[in-house]
């Protein structure tokens, strides 16, 4: 005959635990912990980068539409129809900031021409005075040394270049 099991004789004694074990599985759940995270993090910058590129391509797209309808001259006017067109505030301070750069631009080149046409006025106007002086002098001459003190004087003005090249004697 069999035996018959009896529940009072089912005894096991109880098992170790081990603490490394233990450890074992703290650290993997906390690495689960991490890696999830990090996927929530990296799907919430995915997000992101597609609403920032979104609204690149919307800024894009309004301040095309603004310029269509630009006349060239007032930037401000630019940027408040970019805003208009339904561009970011960012968009419409760019356009405001590259027409204050085009503005400082043309102001320094006034500036240079200004100093450039200044200076050339100056030198016009030593040259004229040069030539007069040199003239000047011819009118005490004597008739027979007159010719020869002409030709002196022009030499002497070309050799310090006070005519310009399309002077020629002929």
């Amino acid at each position: 005959m069999g035996s018959i099991p009896l529940p009072a004789l089912d005894i096991h004694p109880p098992q170790q635990q081990d603490p490394l074990a233990g450890l074992e599985k703290l650290q993997q759940l906390k690495s689960l912990m991490n890696q999830q995270q990090i996927q929530q993090q990296t799907i919430a910058s995915g997000q992101q980068d597609q609403q920032i590129k979104a609204q690149q391509i919307k800024d894009q797209q309004a301040t095309t539409a603004a310029m269509k309808s630009w006349d060239g001259k007032d930037y401000d006017v630019l940027a408040k129809s970019v805003l208009a067109n339904g561009g970011s505030a960012t968009a419409a301070d760019a356009v405001a900031q590259h027409g204050l750069t085009i503005k400082k631009t043309i102001s320094d080149i006034a500036a240079q021409d200004a100093a450039t046409g200044s200076k050339n006025l100056e030198t016009f106007i030593g040259k004229q005075k040069a030539i007069g002086d040199t003239l000047e002098g011819l009118k005490d001459l004597p008739d027979e040394q007159l010719h020869q003190g002409v030709i002196d004087g022009i030499n002497k003005l070309a050799a310090a270049n006070m005519f310009d090249d399309s002077f020629v004697i002929g």
